[in-house]
């Protein structure tokens, strides 16, 4: 008695077909959320740059008295409370006995992740 393993042999096929189908469509889906995140990244360090020269060319003008928006919501547009603040600004300043004026510029992402940190100095004259 002769039996067809042919069935059987396109089964096993197509389960291997599916397989490999599926373990590339996993690797493809990573690929595209890792180049999400980067982009994600990219963008806030870019406004991030931005905010930090912004903030450091007002202390540069106004000396040490800075007034303006410290904190920002997701898409980087002033947070309204602390609710909503993503991104914050943390600016410390101080004044050597030479009138140096240092500011150290950090923006913080949900108040632990370091985007990006400047350090400006400028004389006053006396």
């Amino acid at each position: 008695m002769k039996t067809d393993h042919s069935g059987r042999s396109f089964l096993l096929e197509m389960i291997f077909v599916v397989f490999f189908f599926s373990i590339c469509a996993a690797i493809c889906i990573q690929v595209f959320v890792k180049a999400d995140t980067i982009s994600k990244n990219a963008s806030d360090l870019n406004h991030a740059v931005v905010k930090t020269e912004s903030i450091a060319d007002t202390i540069r003008n106004r000396g040490a008295d800075f007034t303006g928006p410290v904190s920002w919501d997701k898409n980087w547009d002033p947070a309204s409370d602390e609710k909503t603040a993503v991104f914050t600004a943390s600016i410390v300043t101080g004044m050597d006995e030479n009138n140096m004026l240092t500011a150290d510029i950090r923006i913080l992402k949900n108040n632990r992740d370091v985007v990006y940190e400047l350090t400006t100095r400028h004389y006053l004259k006396p």
